[in-house]
């Protein structure tokens, strides 16, 4: 009598990333950071939404151009009366026991308007000049948007600068002077009282002055 045998061959699964429980992984990120465009004064709230695989609890840690910001571990960040220390770039870290995930974003000072109004002048059917993210397309081509460069401005008034801005507000600040002159070669003050200069409604700047003799070219320039 004979008997047949036969033999089966079990092979041991090699471990594997994919064959690990999808639970078991770092958070993700389902709304990622926005860069913010603001000016010196305002409020502004970064947001964050990060999700779990692991019914366990997200921990938050904001840090601002890489450094950690104590205190800062929920998952929105308020920065209150903005100042040109507060720009730069801000990070996230979402974390819970199998890993972490980050999502970074800017915070820039507005160079001429603000994004809220830049995106509602759109929706007017108005072009600012301003670009999403902060960029200034009416810095780089204000002949575009009737306005000259500020070489082009300069170049009327050499060596002296045009406008100071303060850095701690962000304010800017222009100084004119009234002069005059009776031969356009030499021009002297021209003395004013409080109150003789004014901007009007239209935004205009407004000089009241009488001229104590008989000049014959008056000039403002920036001082």
């Amino acid at each position: 009598m004979s008997h047949n045998r036969s033999w089966l061959q079990l092979e041991k699964p090699s471990p594997s990333h994919e064959n690990l429980p999808s639970a078991l992984g770092p958070p993700t990120i389902t709304q990622p950071l926005p860069s913010i465009v603001a000016n010196a004064g305002e409020t502004v709230i970064f947001n964050v939404s990060a999700k779990s695989p692991v019914p366990a609890t997200l921990t938050y840690q904001w840090q601002r151009n890489g450094v950690v910001i104590a205190g800062a571990n929920d998952a929105s960040l308020t920065l209150s009366n903005l100042q040109q220390v507060n720009t730069g770039s801000y990070t996230v870290v979402a974390s819970n026991d199998y890993g972490s995930v980050t999502s970074s974003a800017t915070l820039t000072f507005s160079l001429a308007y603000t994004q809220v109004q830049y995106e509602t002048a759109l929706q007017l059917g108005y072009d600012l000049g301003v670009q999403s993210g902060g960029g200034s397309d009416v810095l780089t081509n204000p002949n575009s948007y009737d306005l000259y460069t500020l070489d082009q401005v300069q170049a009327l008034n050499v060596g002296t600068p045009l406008l100071a801005r303060d850095a701690v507000s962000g304010k800017f600040k222009l100084t004119v002077k009234a002069k005059k002159s009776m031969d356009l070669k030499t021009f002297t003050d021209l003395p004013f009282s409080a109150g003789d200069a004014v901007i009007n409604s239209n935004g205009e700047m407004e000089f009241q002055f009488a001229s104590p003799d008989n000049a014959a070219f008056f000039r403002i320039e920036s001082h």
